[in-house]
């Protein structure tokens, strides 16, 4: 089960490595945001939260695949006065359908200013986790509805 997620893993970053960048340019972030929901097929309601690092604005959303309930990060780009929603990478499911083990999820994806970063995901019931990241023991932020937990950090 291990190196099937490990193969699924790379398979989802192989082929958001090979993604075009073709972005549309937006007056406001708000509607840069919306573009972005419609273009992956979410709601507002589907965003987990949002994290600020440095210059970098990334959401952090919900989405369902047809395997379960995958996490993606979309980078909100801001050049010339104007805003893209940049997919950084490929969802990645953290709840498996008809399974009760959830994997633990990590991942490094780069910004459309060519920044990595690696994300930390998955599911919990508990108020507050403490995790292994490779900066030392986080807490993650939890999504109370969606029982998501996220932690962003600048890659090594």
């Amino acid at each position: 089960m291990r190196y099937f997620l490990t193969l699924t893993l790379l398979l989802f970053m192989t082929t958001g490595c090979l993604q075009q960048v073709d972005l549309q340019w937006f007056d406001t972030a708000e509607d840069a945001i919306k573009h972005g929901l419609r273009e992956e097929g979410i709601t507002h309601d589907d965003i987990i939260g949002k994290v600020k690092k440095g210059e970098e604005l990334f959401i952090i959303y919900k989405i369902n695949l047809p395997n379960g309930v995958g996490v993606g990060v979309s980078n909100l780009s801001q050049k010339n006065r104007k805003f893209a929603w940049y997919r950084s990478s490929n969802p990645v499911i953290v709840e498996q359908n008809n399974s009760e083990n959830n994997p633990e999820v990590s991942w490094v994806f780069t910004t459309l200013s060519n920044k990595k970063f690696k994300i930390y995901t998955g599911i919990t019931h508990e108020k507050n986790i403490t995790i292994n990241t490779e900066s030392g023991k986080n807490t993650p932020i939890i999504n109370p509805k969606h029982s998501i937990y996220y932690y962003v950090e600048h890659e090594k």
